[in-house]
């Protein structure tokens, strides 16, 4: 449910965490996620003619407990930490739409196991007929009445722990506690669809792909698409990052930088293929009207070739005919 997430830097300048960096040379040694609930703003800028105002002014992070060792809370410095989310009150965690159908997920299949081992474990209820004597059956086990039920449980472990066991009954009838377990494939399949919703990602992606490949196809190339435009939101914390670090010093002052993604909605090699296919099919069907819709140029681009390679024609067997004409050897004329 985190709304966001931290990077503690760990800055080599020999200064305490909760101290600004401020050392002429300074040296990135690495970099330590933290999560929402080890890391939280301790201090505010209160001062309204700030241009921090509002924002923390010092974090405090939670170590984790080590061997025999408990966790020690620590205050860091803004510049010693870098902070990708919201950590505003009223921000929206990626998972808190779909929280509650995560809950129903967890309890439909945590129900359903449960019902189909209580099922197998064949837990037995014994009747025995109004005039068998508890007292006598007490007797020949050489316990109290009251010890009895404590023979009836071991009697059932040891059935239900071999396969070759045999319960012998006198005067008692024993059946197994069988409930019907219902079919959990609606309740399931109806709260993958609000995770799918609230997500936004296509269930057979969530879960695999189990029928329809074609349905599969197009669900992967939305979730690609998704995924490409997200990567536009990763570029702006990314370039937060790197104008963080520059401030510090850690990296040199950069005048213009950009991350750059490669494109996951591009056509794979057969898809170009395919394209190039349909394009030299239009063009064999256009050459009825005089001219070609597409140039070898454009058919080689689509194929994922330089459109600029294209290899040169072959030669025309006419102009090596043995015809006269102008040019023609004047040798072979005089023949």
């Amino acid at each position: 449910m985190g709304r966001y997430s931290g990077l503690l830097l760990h800055v080599r300048d020999s200064k305490e965490w909760d101290q600004p960096v401020t050392s002429a040379t300074k040296t990135l040694v690495k970099v330590t996620p933290a999560w929402a609930g080890s890391l939280i703003p301790a201090e505010f800028d209160n001062n309204p003619k700030s241009d921090r105002y509002g924002e923390p002014t010092m974090w405090q992070y939670k170590e984790a407990a080590g061997t025999g060792t408990a966790g020690q809370d620590r205050k860091i410095h803004p510049d010693r930490v870098f902070i990708l989310g919201d950590y505003t009150d009223d921000a929206i965690g990626f998972l808190e739409p779909a929280y509650n159908a995560f809950v129903s997920l967890e309890k439909v299949e945590g129900g359903s196991g449960e019902s189909f081992l209580k099922n197998a474990s064949r837990q037995l209820s014994v009747s025995f007929d109004k005039e068998v004597n508890l007292q006598d059956i007490a007797s020949m086990y050489g316990v109290s009445v009251d010890q009895l039920q404590a023979r009836f449980n071991d009697a059932a472990r040891e059935v239900n722990a071999g396969n070759d066991m045999m319960l012998v009954l006198q005067g008692a009838s024993a059946t197994p506690l069988v409930s019907n377990v219902p079919d959990p494939t609606p309740t399931y399949s109806v709260n993958l669809q609000t995770v799918s919703c609230a997500l936004d990602i296509p269930s057979k992606i969530l879960v695999g792909m189990q029928t329809g490949e074609r349905a599969s196809s197009e669900d992967q190339k939305y979730f690609n698409a998704r995924c490409q435009s997200r990567r536009g939101e990763l570029t702006f914390e990314i370039n937060d990052l790197f104008q963080h670090l520059m401030r510090i010093g850690v990296v040199k002052t950069k005048a213009e930088f950009t991350a750059i993604w490669d494109d996951l909605t591009e056509p794979t090699a057969g898809d170009k293929l395919a394209n190039a296919k349909v394009m030299a099919e239009i063009n064999s069907v256009s050459l009825a009207t005089g001219a070609e819709t597409f140039t070898a140029g454009e058919i080689r681009e689509a194929a994922g070739f330089d459109p600029d390679d294209v290899p040169d024609p072959l030669p025309d067997e006419d102009d090596n005919d043995g015809e006269e004409g102008e040019g023609a050897d004047p040798a072979r004329q005089a023949d």
